[in-house]
């Protein structure tokens, strides 16, 4: 069995072999990356968790507001070569802009 504690390390799990059973835990849509068909069905000998988190950017950016409330400008450090991260990202981007925040990322 190969344990992929990463969203890198399972895709390259899923890479590696259709055989070895493989588990892994994602910040990402596993659906989306490509590492399942199905969250109910996800097919293959690979299966796993998700801690999608792109729900809770609103309500973090609403908790800066009101902690920090002369605050207009944001920046956004994202690391670019993991493929979950681009989806929250791109909602933060929305919500500040939104909001009438400056961000820079």
């Amino acid at each position: 069995m190969i344990a992929a504690t990463s969203t890198p390390a399972a895709i390259a799990a899923k890479a590696a072999s259709t055989t070895i059973p493989v588990v892994f835990e994602t910040g990402g849509d596993p659906i989306e990356l490509g590492l399942v068909r199905s969250l109910n069905l996800p097919g293959g000998n690979i299966t796993g968790v998700s801690q999608t988190n792109v729900e809770v950017v609103a309500k973090r950016l609403e908790l800066m507001h009101e902690l920090l409330p002369a605050v207009r400008v944001f920046a956004l450090l994202v690391n670019q070569t993991n493929p979950t991260l681009a989806e929250p990202a791109t909602k933060c981007r929305q919500r500040l802009v939104h909001s009438g925040s400056n961000f820079m990322s």
